[in-house]
């Protein structure tokens, strides 16, 4: 069986999580990646390459054809955050501390948060909650550009925690479009029973 992803124009992290979606709905057989840049083109390869299967890449006009095959089924040794997800299992917490993610430029922070969310809406195993303080608050509210994530991300049983001191310094406890008002106590009872990947 043949399987085609057109990837070319999405940002990432969507050609790898198209791509392995592609392949995980194969037995076995031929997945074609088209992707429109070298970043997309590494990462779907280094994606391949964790889960141990062989790809070739052709390029031409500035894109790339990368081809799967797929034997059967194959272990995958992911990795999130630098912590392999087979030690992880679904014992994890996912902190979000700011509304961007890195420091440097919020522009390129907002893109990034934007991005985590929605690979974590596509892991396979997702966490246990996502907990929100400070400004990561905002990523709640009305009009967040990461609400389809966290809504996805939700709808999988994964408890969504805000802040309630950090809504009520910000006034937005009124705004707030998904998940639930937590305290100090209760956030802490949440971070000191799971692994924390903190972006």
């Amino acid at each position: 069986m043949l399987k085609e992803v057109d990837c070319r124009g999405l940002e990432c992290p969507r050609p790898v999580i198209l791509t392995r979606q592609a392949l995980e709905s194969l037995e076995k057989g031929t997945v074609v990646a088209l992707v429109d840049n070298t970043i997309a083109r590494d990462n779907v390869i280094r994606m391949v390459q964790g889960l141990k299967l062989d790809a070739t890449v052709q390029e031409k006009a500035g894109e790339y054809q990368i081809t799967i095959n797929k034997e059967g089924s194959s272990a995958s040794a992911e990795v999130f955050c630098g912590v392999a997800m087979e030690e992880v299992k679904d014992d994890w917490v996912l902190l979000l501390s700011a509304d961007v993610m890195g420091r440097g430029n919020d522009e390129l922070g907002k893109i990034l948060v934007k991005s985590l969310l929605y690979t974590v809406a596509n892991k396979d195993i997702p966490p246990k909650a996502v907990v929100m303080l400070n400004t990561g608050v905002k990523l709640a509210c009305k009009d967040s550009l990461v609400l389809d994530s966290l809504e996805a991300i939700a709808a999988r049983g994964v408890d969504i925690v805000s802040c309630g001191t950090c809504l009520e310094f910000f006034k937005l406890k009124e705004f707030l479009a998904i998940g639930r008002i937590g305290n100090m106590y209760d956030i802490v009872e949440i971070l000191a029973a799971h692994r924390v990947v903190n972006a």
